[in-house]
């Protein structure tokens, strides 16, 4: 807002998350919206609607500027009773908008509730010693195989080429979905709420995403497990597929399905532990350490150091903050180096063909109207 209101209130039921590093979270009723800040802004927050918004500088000792920037974050994040959050300016379409994007489907959080109760017998003692000992034995055979599937594999791929590609993207969506699930039940059974669900697409390959930002509200373990809970079901899909495969004869077509199962978890298992991008590793490592926001914060601390300034971050974080930031930098220069060689690669060899499509993209971006139909 250009200017602070002389009346304004948070909404009933918001609710304070303390974390381990200290911040807080701020969090609707309904678990839509979360905003982090420091021990400082929540003391104004607090005193929101309980004084006069002219007396909160002086109690709190902040400059106007600040308790207006606050102001519009508690806007844009839902969280002022009767003010409507600004609207976001409409943004231009581009063929980069193409890479990543996300469409939001249902809230699942009314089925999840009438389901959970029957679910609830997964998160017990006894079943988490179950599955130990199952995948602990699984592990130990597929060791014992492990140049048996690779064969397996080679000769697959020998025999059948590019056309195991659309069972093999099929089988891996399929897996993503019950990930998405496990963490979405995880996070009921806790407690949280669940508010969204849809589809995430990347370079137009389609997966499910779960809004699972609600899992602030519980404390750092479950918070740990509500993360971790997608990459177990997909090591629980692994090894069921890896005894389909193990019992079942070569010739079956369920022998060949139960591999490309089990491929298809594993692959999709190693890609989303990678804790240098923002998959379930990233969000592990950041519930494990306590650390929100554990990208920007380590770059904001280098940040700090090659300018002089004081760094809000001490202790034990600043040397996981000081390690991450460079493997981070690092990881970023591997990729886009290797996309840039492969775009370089592909000009030098399909120039007349790249050209067409840099110009039917060009067209696109100048051409195309400014929303998109149905967009707000």
């Amino acid at each position: 807002p250009s200017s602070v209101p002389a009346a304004i209130a948070l909404k009933p039921g918001v609710q304070w998350f303390q974390q381990r590093d200290g911040h807080w979270i701020l969090g609707d009723p309904i678990g839509q919206h979360h905003l982090q800040v420091s021990p400082g802004d929540r003391a104004i927050i607090q005193l929101i609607g309980q004084v006069p918004l002219g007396e909160i500088p002086q109690r709190c000792q902040c400059d106007r500027d600040q308790l207006r920037q606050l102001l519009t974050l508690l806007a844009q994040a839902h969280m002022l009773d009767g003010v409507d959050p600004p609207k976001p300016p409409a943004k231009r379409f581009t063929p980069f908008k193409l890479l990543y994007f996300k469409k939001s489907l249902i809230n699942p959080d009314p089925w999840l509730s009438r389901h959970v109760d029957k679910l609830r017998w997964l998160w017990s003692r006894p079943a988490s010693l179950f599955l130990f000992g199952g995948l602990s034995l699984t592990g130990v055979f597929a060791i014992a195989h492990y140049l048996d599937a690779v064969v397996w594999g080679q000769a697959l791929v020998q025999t059948y080429g590019w056309s195991l590609f659309l069972p093999f993207g099929l089988l891996a969506m399929a897996v993503v979905s019950l990930h998405e699930l496990a963490h979405a039940f995880t996070l009921k059974h806790f407690g949280g709420v669940v508010s969204d669900m849809g589809l995430l697409f990347m370079c137009l390959m389609p997966a499910a995403y779960t809004n699972s930002s609600d899992s602030y509200r519980v404390n750092q373990w479950q918070r740990c497990l509500v993360i971790g809970a997608g990459v177990i079901c997909q090591i629980i899909i692994a090894a069921i597929a890896f005894w389909l495969w193990f019992i079942t004869a070569n010739s079956a077509s369920l022998h060949t399905g139960a591999y490309l199962l089990m491929v298809a978890a594993l692959f999709t298992v190693a890609l989303n532990l990678n804790p240098l991008a923002r998959f379930d590793g990233y969000y592990l490592l950041s519930a494990a350490t306590g650390i929100n926001n554990l990208k920007g914060r380590s770059f904001k601390l280098y940040a700090a150091w090659l300018t002089r300034h004081p760094s809000a971050e001490f202790g034990r974080d600043r040397w996981i903050l000081a390690a991450y930031a460079p493997l981070s930098f690092l990881y970023l220069i591997l990729v886009f180096g290797k996309l840039f060689l492969w775009l370089a690669s592909a000009i030098l060899t399909h120039i007349p063909y790249l050209a067409l499509v840099l110009l039917v993209l060009w067209l696109i971006y100048y051409y195309y109207p400014e929303k998109l139909p149905g967009e707000r």
